[in-house]
């Protein structure tokens, strides 16, 4: 099972988690739990976690299989990276392991 996690400076992680939230609530093919500090994101091969510490956005993401998990690195880095306040450029770099 391939784990990966990223961590990113942001004036207000929670900001980026809520809207990605609002985003994906309507999606049938995953579902949305809230979790200590953040949200938990079950998608139907994997699933991410994210949370905050201070002024840090973190995501720890696991997924059934090395195909499943590069195509979810990508989904996550792309909508995080989209939701970053509008004045911040956020860069999400994932770590395997």
């Amino acid at each position: 099972m391939p784990v990966s996690h990223a961590l990113t400076s942001t004036t207000n992680p929670e900001l980026v988690i809520n809207k990605l939230k609002r985003h994906w609530a309507h999606k049938e093919n995953l579902t949305l739990s809230e979790h200590t500090d953040g949200l938990l994101i079950q998608f139907s091969r994997g699933r991410c976690l994210l949370t905050t510490q201070g002024n840090t956005l973190v995501a720890q993401l696991d997924s059934d299989d090395e195909a499943a998990h590069g195509h979810l690195e990508t989904v996550m880095k792309e909508h995080l990276e989209r939701f970053s306040p509008r004045d911040e450029t956020l860069v999400l770099e994932w770590r395997r392991g």
